[in-house]
């Protein structure tokens, strides 16, 4: 692919994501659903369980989670847009007052968590929860990955296990630190 697609493919990506992200920070629906393209959404239910999707299943997730805040006139959601380091690592996440909203479990959770996007097309084709991206502690989540990382070492790479150790290296320091 030529240097200047790419930039033009990393524009557009950008650009989708920040409507994305204003559309739900403003909760209008009508301009979210038309981002989304036939595809693949998950989010947390209030029970705590991940639910898989289709559009028109995300759609009303999304409706009933907004009702509230439409009904008062709530102000428009802050938004931060971050990147997955995880399962998807690089895609956009977007997370709405500070990853709290829509997030209404009444299970323990990680404190934050976003909408992880994959794009295609000028279009998003999936939506997932994600509870792992950059600059951010985690750490209710972070530590139950750590954990069964560590739990099922068959599973992980040399690389992974170097990471494993670094990151438990960060949380020994900044757990002294305290």
């Amino acid at each position: 692919m030529p240097a200047t697609c790419l930039i033009e493919q990393i524009a557009d990506q950008k650009e989708l994501v920040k409507t994305f992200a204003d559309a739900m920070a403003h909760y209008q629906l009508f301009e979210v659903e038309e981002l989304l393209d036939e595809g693949n959404y998950c989010y947390f239910c209030e029970e705590g369980e991940r639910v898989e999707t289709d559009k028109a299943g995300f759609a009303e997730y999304l409706r009933e989670a907004f009702l509230p805040r439409i009904q008062v006139a709530a102000d428009p959601a802050t938004i931060e847009i971050n990147q997955c380091i995880a399962c998807r690592m690089g895609n956009p996440v977007v997370l709405l007052d500070d990853g709290t909203f829509p997030h209404h479990s009444k299970r323990e959770w990680p404190t934050q968590v976003g909408f992880m996007l994959e794009t295609e097309d000028g279009r998003i084709k999936a939506i997932r929860p994600c509870t792992s991206f950059e600059n951010t502690e985690n750490s209710p989540e972070r530590q139950r990955e750590l954990e069964f990382m560590r739990n099922n070492p068959y599973k992980i790479s040399d690389f992974e296990e170097s990471l494993l150790d670094d990151l438990a290296l960060d949380e020994e320091d900044s757990e002294e630190k305290e």
